[in-house]
């Protein structure tokens, strides 16, 4: 993006389109700028050739997106002179990149460049051999952008959450049904991407952060409500628990262990990718507004 000085712009407008710049920009929300990293500019990463086989293969879709290609679109904003009026620059800064990509924004944010960094539970949790399986729609179903990377990865973005370089979690949540998956079986790249996840995105973050002792229950509380509430303008009626706020609550039981399938969740995907996963915990009821809309997986 170009330095030009201070811009205003209205909540909602469209800043930017996809071809526009080497990354596509999503609306303004709050004085935030929300900004999908994929893709850099076609000079600056290696290029993939594929052959038309390999548009049947689906480890084909993870070969087609190398890791530097995130990178190489990410960084210009991080490392750039870029002056806009009393807004962060808000990114979706999902797979895992390099520690010194992570410095930069450490170093931007010291600098009083605003960046704001998310990622989702199941770059957390699951990584790229699951594009590596036999059957088609066993691999398919993990299709998303970014793709899943590496446990290496992964690490880094655990210590990124402890460290505060990555402030929410998210979920991405897409409810394709493996039906809609099987319309890439002959090209990936027709697969729907993205993933359900948003029922499990609470008890994933507690059981493989706060009960590993990879994150604090404070430092989940902010993910999950209070940094988002802060980014969308929406704190203190969201995101804390005080007097004259929403009473949006949700009771964890620790000890009340579960296991993950697609038969327990009320998604129309009809699957999960946490199919097996074994809780530490379960959410045993939600509170919106102060009205019980959830208890034990139900709803009210």
């Amino acid at each position: 993006m170009p330095n030009t000085g201070e811009r205003r712009f209205k909540k909602g407008q469209i800043i930017c389109r996809p071809g526009e710049m080497e990354m596509n920009m999503y609306n303004i929300l709050y004085g935030c700028v929300g900004v999908y990293t994929d893709y850099g500019k076609p000079e600056q990463v290696e290029v993939v050739k594929l052959r038309e086989g390999d548009f049947f293969n689906v480890i084909s879709f993870l070969e087609s997106r190398p890791r530097n290609t995130t990178v190489v679109a990410l960084e210009p904003l991080v490392v750039s002179e870029i002056s806009f009026d009393n807004f962060g620059k808000y990114f979706r800064d999902r797979p895992a990149k390099v520690m010194s990509l992570l410095q930069h924004m450490s170093a931007r944010i010291r600098q009083l460049q605003k960046v704001y960094v998310e990622t989702c539970p199941h770059y957390l949790l699951l990584d790229d051999s699951l594009y590596r399986q036999p059957e088609f729609i066993d691999s398919a179903q993990y299709i998303c952008a970014p793709p899943l990377r590496t446990k290496a990865d992964q690490e880094l973005l655990w210590k990124a959450l402890a460290n505060g370089a990555i402030q929410t979690v998210s979920t991405d949540h897409c409810s394709f049904t493996l039906r809609q998956k099987e319309a890439g079986r002959d090209d990936f790249t027709k697969i729907p991407g993205g993933l359900p996840g948003v029922e499990t995105r609470g008890v994933l973050l507690y059981s493989a952060g706060v009960a590993e002792g990879r994150i604090t229950k404070e430092q989940m509380c902010a993910l999950l409500a209070e940094n988002p509430a802060k980014l969308y303008g929406a704190y203190p009626r969201k995101g804390v628990l005080q007097a004259g706020s929403d009473a949006d609550i949700v009771v964890y039981d620790p000890e009340a262990d579960m296991t993950i399938t697609a038969e327990n969740q009320h998604s129309a995907a009809g699957y999960t990718p946490f199919e097996g996963f074994r809780t530490h915990g379960s959410i045993a009821q939600v509170w919106l507004r102060g009205q019980l809309a959830v208890e034990h997986g139900e709803l009210r």
